[in-house]
């Protein structure tokens, strides 16, 4: 239950207007991260009977596997790579 209110407060703020500090495309990044890491989490605790350790790997996991696909997109149709947009995708 702790980890559902975290996520949807998470998932609520990342769709908030930010402040001219923080740039669109790294809230949209963090965002795809914070949706595919919860599905990820999701599923890898579903498999492992709620073990905490398969959760967070599965989450993880799945976040930088979105991320790693994006930026290969990215570097394929404007050939720039961004580690700094992958690691808000994580």
């Amino acid at each position: 239950m702790k980890f559902k209110t975290i996520l949807v407060f998470v998932v609520c703020i990342s769709f908030f207007k930010m402040t001219a500090q923080i740039q669109q495309d790294d809230v949209l990044h963090f965002s795809a991260g914070v949706l595919s890491g919860a599905a990820g989490a999701f599923v890898a605790s579903e498999l492992s009977d709620g073990n905490r350790f398969w959760t967070f790997t599965g989450a993880v996991v799945t976040s930088a596997l979105a991320g790693t696909i994006k930026e290969a997109m990215d570097k394929k149709n404007n050939g720039i790579w961004s580690n700094e947009d992958l690691s808000y995708t994580v």
